[in-house]
């Protein structure tokens, strides 16, 4: 059974600048020195995380590709127009 505060934690909401980040995300973020707030968009974000992952060994790296790629599927769907 999960808690409540885990449920929280994973659950992706708008902040200030536009981004859709959940609060665990932004954690990883900050364990990189990535602070979302810098960044006015998805693209720039993304951008930003992926030069961080062609700096890291593979291994390293999980947590972030997963919130590129979480990023990515975000920015395809919102930024395309049917």
């Amino acid at each position: 059974m999960k808690e409540e505060n885990n449920i929280d934690v994973n659950e992706h909401r708008q902040r200030k600048n536009g981004l859709f980040l959940s609060d665990a995300e932004i954690a990883t973020l900050k364990n990189y020195n990535i602070f979302y707030e810098d960044y006015p968009n998805t693209k720039s974000l993304l951008f930003r995380i992926e030069e961080e992952l062609n700096e890291l060994d593979s291994s390293e790296a999980e947590e972030l590709e997963q919130i590129s790629l979480t990023l990515s599927e975000y920015a395809y769907y919102h930024d395309t127009h049917k």
